[in-house]
């Protein structure tokens, strides 16, 4: 009752409201994606910031912080509605709620080790089984479209969520604490058995920014960003009947087949303006190269077809030229 108590004093109230803004702002303004392809799932860092709540107040604390958060987002930043609302608060009990749980029976570095990896486990299990309930809702799919997604792309990306979260947790929980516990914004360490080592130590700092900059090389070589981003060979393309240099070939979406081609060299032979289209979205840029999904030509331009086959990209030919 005591402890209760204390987690609802004006104190608490007033520093959980913090963290809840803090919470909420970086969850409005740091997304990225982390794959390529599937549903528009993006990371954000809100669930670090509600499990250093729960490791200091206690699990309520965190379920507290995420339901909040997540209503907060629902009627401002979000683009998914009541879906995104639910995973919201699904996402964040299954990790924030148990680290925070396991943490408070066993508050050691052994005990956040234990709390972090279980709560990454079950997210990933939870978000898995709801993302196939729930996304065929959102999305319009059918849902063996969504039974095909669950390995290739819930799976991965929920278990980056929770390995970033839970480094970023490790590096900076204990600064953060204590300033907290210094300011008397935060209750003391409970005293006890273990209850005397470190969390925070060179071991720990080291491991934790080895796997934090594993986990993101790891998005961005997925998504082929940055220095990972392959420099496109020239192929050929076949358009009416003849031969075209310089054009490139772009594998855009969950799947490794090549599904785009650059826009202009295509243009350029078949004599086409740029600007007598209708480009609407269709564009895709990357690395300043416009490309177009090869249904463009069929739907837009009005070629007879567009394929890729072989290495070659084939556009308004009759037969296929092999």
């Amino acid at each position: 009752m005591q402890n209760t108590k204390r987690m609802f004093d004006t104190k608490t109230l007033i520093v959980l409201a913090m963290i809840t803004a803090i919470a909420f702002i970086l969850a409005w303004l740091v997304r990225f994606p982390v794959l390529p392809g599937g549903p528009p799932l993006r990371y954000d860092p809100k669930d670090v910031v509600i499990v250093i709540a729960g490791f200091m107040f206690g699990p309520l604390a965190a379920f507290i912080v995420t339901v909040v958060v997540s209503v907060l987002q629902f009627l401002t930043v979000s683009v998914t509605g009541w879906v995104g609302l639910i995973m919201n608060i699904v996402s964040g009990t299954a990790f924030a709620v148990t680290a925070s749980f396991i943490y408070s029976k066993k508050r050691t570095l052994s005990g956040a080790v234990m709390g972090l990896i279980a709560g990454t486990i079950l997210m990933t299990i939870v978000m898995m089984l709801w993302n196939l309930i729930l996304t065929p809702i959102f999305m319009g799919w059918p849902r063996e479209a969504v039974v095909a997604l669950l390995i290739p792309f819930f799976m991965p990306f929920n278990l980056f969520c929770g390995i970033v979260n839970s480094t970023l947790i490790m590096l900076i929980y204990k600064p953060l604490g204590s300033a907290l516990r210094a300011a008397r914004l935060a209750p003391a360490t409970p005293t006890g058995t273990g209850t005397k080592r470190k969390i925070f130590s060179p071991g720990v700092i080291a491991v934790s920014l080895f796997v934090f900059i594993t986990a993101v090389l790891w998005s961005m070589a997925r998504q082929e960003v940055g220095f990972f981003s392959p420099a496109p060979e020239p192929v050929y393309a076949v358009v009416n009947g003849e031969e075209v240099t310089g054009v490139t070939l772009r594998a855009v979406g969950a799947s490794d087949a090549v599904s785009h081609v650059s826009l202009q060299p295509v243009l350029d032979a078949l004599g086409i303006e740029r600007d007598d289209l209708d480009l609407g979205t269709w564009v895709y840029e990357r690395d300043e190269v416009e490309y177009v999904p090869l249904a463009f030509f069929r739907e837009v331009v009005g070629m007879n077809n567009a394929f890729y086959l072989h290495g070659r990209v084939y556009i308004n030919n009759d037969e296929v030229m092999e």
